[in-house]
């Protein structure tokens, strides 16, 4: 009798579990939304406005955006004046410690342009776009390290991520303490990975479920490393979430902006970094270990000539789950969906939409979620897209194959031992390969394939797709993995980008017990 009513209780507890982690509990109103959180104005390195960048996203079909764009200092405002120019400033508006660049010219610490010029800016913004989301956020220079998108969730009065660009970005030496609080810890000047450790768990304290912490172009100058992102993820598994694993600047001559001698990889392979391209490589160590750390994609966006518009060429989707009900999607559900794993990412518009999931006969899970089943029991995995009429570029875009990708989970590294640093996963393999031959166009207009799989061993398992046949010279090899692409200053970028498209799902993990 009791061993009976344990296991009706463990039934009903996991029905109760698979029902939260399909729709979120407390909400049944989900939706598939599209953003871009990196990237640039003239209030710091790139060559347009906020309201031209904002403006260009959403016109390309966003539903969000993060202004994220660098920390430390800079030396003009918005509609690119100086600082320091008295046609536009009559009096001097920087505070803090005095500093300059190498013309001369006043800087402003960007915790006062975040706090007293960007931010007001966004909230002028919001006014215009009610029924989209813009977000705040900086490209952090990390401690260390190289960069990172912070996006912290704001309070309608005052936005915290100006506080912790002070606190903790690198090129912020201001120690003039404009802040004010109990809760503010010591401002760290010494520039070292506790500093950056530090900023993660001030995070995770604060405002775990309404931020993010997410490296962007990791692989650029080779400051990013797995025992980097296992330290995050550990100290703040609900901010440090994932990484950018497309990098932006793909109109670029030199594909991803890769063009430094350090860059993990040589450059970019299919537009992706090689943490994600490789199969076997770092994100597949990390995923080996069970770890919820997903793949996001940006524009990284600054200008024209180098870059595409937010949402004309790279896509995050996420779903998001209007948890209170109220008939809105929030910031914080929209970093509920982000942490959540269920998204995927697209460049060109290859596909737009993607339904990849998991049965095992008792649970059926999506993307970002954990499946437990037993021992050679047969689990059911379904793939399905649909297609855009058109992209950006006036292409019709087909899906030559989708590839399955899965690896082994065997649990997370000890910080102590030797493998801690190792950053291969032996026993990830490319599992099946589907033509778009092997899918069934349905009436609604999805592409379809459901097979099965019996597995021995918990394992994870992930998608990517291409519009590049395998064995194509330049592009995949015979397994139709992407090869390096050329970094040549003489090609086309844009037409190279928009030639060789890709998307990469985020991974299903399946436990056997």
């Amino acid at each position: 009798m009791y061993k009976a009513a344990a296991v009706l209780c463990l039934f009903l507890l996991t029905l109760v579990t698979v029902y939260s982690q399909q729709t979120g509990l407390g909400g049944t109103n989900g939706k598939w939304m599209t953003g871009d959180f990196h990237q640039h104005s003239y209030y710091t390195d790139g060559d347009h406005t906020l309201d031209e960048v904002i403006a260009k996203g959403f016109s390309y079909g966003l539903d969000f955006q993060a202004n994220s764009e660098d920390g430390g200092y800079s030396n003009k405002d918005g509609y690119n004046h100086l600082w320091g120019d008295a046609t536009y400033y009559l009096q001097n508006p920087i505070k803090g410690v005095y500093k300059e660049d190498d013309n001369g010219h006043r800087l402003m610490w960007r915790w006062q342009s975040l706090s007293e010029y960007v931010y007001p800016h966004i909230l002028d913004l919001r006014k215009k776009y009610t029924d989209k989301l813009i977000l705040t956020g900086v490209e952090w220079n990390v401690p260390s390290h190289g960069h990172c998108d912070i996006m912290v969730e704001d309070t309608g009065s005052f936005p915290y991520v100006a506080l912790f660009e002070y606190l903790f970005d690198e090129d912020d030496y201001d120690i003039s303490n404009p802040f004010v609080g109990d809760w503010l810890p010591e401002k760290l000047l010494k520039n070292t990975h506790d500093k950056t450790l530090a900023g993660a768990i001030w995070l995770q304290k604060y405002f775990a479920g309404h931020s993010w912490l997410i490296p962007t172009h990791p692989e650029r100058k080779n400051l990013w490393h797995i025992e980097d992102f296992r330290d995050l993820n550990n100290a703040a598994p609900d901010v440090a979430f994932g990484f950018e694993g497309l990098p932006g600047h793909q109109k670029n001559n030199s594909r991803g902006g890769f063009n430094n001698a350090k860059t993990v990889g040589v450059g970019t392979y299919g537009g992706a970094g090689y943490f994600i391209a490789k199969v076997g490589g770092l994100w597949d160590a990390l995923l080996g270990e069970g770890r919820h750390f997903f793949n996001f994609v940006n524009s990284d966006f600054h200008d024209t000539p180098g870059d595409f518009w937010p949402g004309e060429y790279a896509k995050t989707y996420v779903f998001v789950t209007d948890l209170d009900n109220d008939g809105r999607h929030s910031t914080g559900e929209i970093v509920k969906g982000m942490q959540s794993g269920n998204s995927f990412s697209v460049h060109g518009d290859l596909i737009n939409a993607l339904d990849f999931t998991i049965d095992t006969g008792f649970t059926k899970v999506n993307m970002g979620q954990d499946a437990h089943t037993k021992r050679f029991n047969e689990i059911e995995v379904t793939i399905a897209y649909t297609l855009p009429y058109k992209n950006n570029n006036g292409d019709k875009t087909v899906v030559d194959h989708i590839d399955l990708i899965a690896g082994e989970i065997s649990g997370k590294v000890n910080p102590n031992s030797n493998n801690y640093t190792k950053d291969i996963n032996q026993t990830t393999k490319l599992l099946k390969t589907f033509n778009k031959e092997d899918f069934q166009k349905n009436d609604d207009g999805w592409n379809k394939i459901t097979f099965i799989i019996q597995i021995d061993k918990s394992m994870f398992f992930r998608l990517r797709g291409t519009n590049i046949a395998p064995d194509t010279p330049g592009e995949t090899d015979k397994l139709g993995n992407p090869t390096l692409d050329f970094q040549q200053k003489e090609l086309d970028g844009e037409a190279e980008a928009w030639a060789d498209l890709w998307f990469y799902s985020n991974p299903i993990f399946v436990h056997v017990q």
